[in-house]
Order: C-alpha cells, then structure tokens, then sequence
C-alpha cells in the first residue's frame, strides 16, 4: 500500500506542476476544465502512464521479436540506419536522420499491425436503433444500449484487407510517409484507433520507437535463443485495458564491433 501512495502523491505532484507551470500539453489543457476534480484529474494520469509505457514497451518488444526472427529484415533495417546516421558522431538520431530511415518506419507499422498492443477500442453505447449492411447485402440490427467494441487484431488480419495477411511483410509500408493521417492510413490499419478518439501520442509513439531502434540497430545485433518458446510464433501475456504484450520473450544481443 505504501508503494500506492507513493504513486498517487506522484501523480498529485505533477498535478500541483502543471497548476504553477502550464505547457503545450494535454494535462495543462485538461486542467482548464474547472468542473474537473482533483480526483478525476488524477485518475486521468494514470491512463496517460499506462497508455504511454505498456503499449510502447510491448510495441517495441514485438518489433524486437520479428528483427530476431528474420535477421534479413534487421540487416536490411540496419543497412538503412547506419547510412543515415554515417556523419552523425553521437549515435543519437536528429529528426532529419529519422526521416531518412523509411524502411525502419515500414517495419515499425507491420509491426503494429501484425501484434497490435492494442486489441480491441474502449467499448461505445449505441444511443439508437442502428442498422448496419454489410458488403454481402446483409442486415445486423444493433438496439439502442448494446455496447460495442472493434476487435483490432481481427481487423489487421483480414485476407480481404491485406495480401498476406499473416506474413510479417514491412514492404507494404513502405513508402507510406511521414505523417498519421495519409491516405494510405485508411480504417484497415488502427493500432492507435481512429477518429477523434484517437490516441493523440501516435506521433509522437512512432517517434519514440524509432529512435530507439535507430540506436539499438547501430550500435547492436540480436537473435532469439535456440529453446525460445516464440521461435514458431510470439506469444502474448493479457493485461488489464485490452492489451496484448509479449510474455516472456528473451533475446540474445550482441553488440556490433
């Protein structure tokens, strides 16, 4: 319990923080709602910090998997990510390099899209009758009150959606850009939902893990062990808020010389 309360006033901390030291940021815009308590305010961090590391930590972990199960895919990552950072003398990747690396951003959407962390949306009443058709001419009739939710990594695994829907394949990102919102990002690929509730650090998630595996393939090389239990296909661990995140996966990493 002790542990929790330190937590909490933590959390209380950054609260009192952002009261004195207002930002560009979404707790400083929450904290303008004064109909918002102390309570909720807080309540409100703890889903930032749960949505900003596990997600990412599992993210990330899936990606590793994959780079160990095909070292082509890693080699060709890291090919790409030496050449861009070839003049850089601090291994630490500007935003200049990491748009040079189009490749390791293919290879982080597949990644998503393949293990998703994120497996279905925060379910949503439906306020009336509704009647939804589907492609084949068939009616569902969803009543006033039913609950919904969207099953991501059904969506992300659909032959009709993808080629090779359970083939890890980067190529079919590449040349996908920069930014969250093109064209190509159409309602098929939703690892950070879709709409206006939408997780709002997508950029900034895409970002993170690029610059950590811009770092981690220049400088490190890494395989799954022979006994590994993923070495057919990764296994996932269920957490609390419908996460999907690798359980137990071990990786050897050898740094380059």
């Amino acid at each position: 319990m002790r542990a929790i309360d330190e937590l909490v006033e933590a959390f209380q901390g950054i609260l009192r923080l952002k009261r004195h030291n207002p930002g560009n940021d979404m707790l400083t815009y929450m904290l303008e709602d004064k109909e918002t308590t102390d309570v909720e305010h807080r309540d409100n961090i703890v889903t930032f910090f749960i949505a900003g590391h596990d997600t990412t930590a599992g993210a990330m972990s899936s990606l590793c998997y994959f780079m160990a199960l095909y070292p082509n895919i890693q080699r060709r990552a890291r090919e790409e990510v030496r050449l861009a950072l070839a003049s850089n003398g601090t291994g630490e990747p500007t935003l200049a390099e990491l748009r040079a690396m189009p490749y390791l951003n293919a290879c982080i959407r597949e990644s998503l899209r393949f293990n998703t962390p994120l497996v279905e949306v925060v379910p949503r009443t439906c306020t009336r009758d509704t009647v939804l058709r589907a492609g084949n001419g068939q009616e569902v009739v969803i009543p006033a009150g039913a609950s919904l939710t969207i099953n991501v990594h059904t969506v992300h695994h659909r032959e009709d959606y993808w080629d090779g829907a359970s083939e890890f394949n980067p190529e079919r990102f590449v040349g996908a850009g920069e930014g969250m919102d093109k064209e190509y990002d159409s309602t098929h690929w939703m690892s950070f939902g879709l709409g206006p509730r939408q997780c709002p650090a997508r950029n900034f998630a895409m970002y993170e893990q690029r610059t950590l595996y811009a770092m981690l393939l220049n400088e490190w090389e890494w395989s799954l062990p022979e006994d590994s239990p993923h070495r057919v296909h990764i296994k996932n661990g269920f957490s609390p808020f419908a996460l999907s995140l690798p359980k137990d996966l071990y990786v050897d990493f050898k740094r380059r010389v």
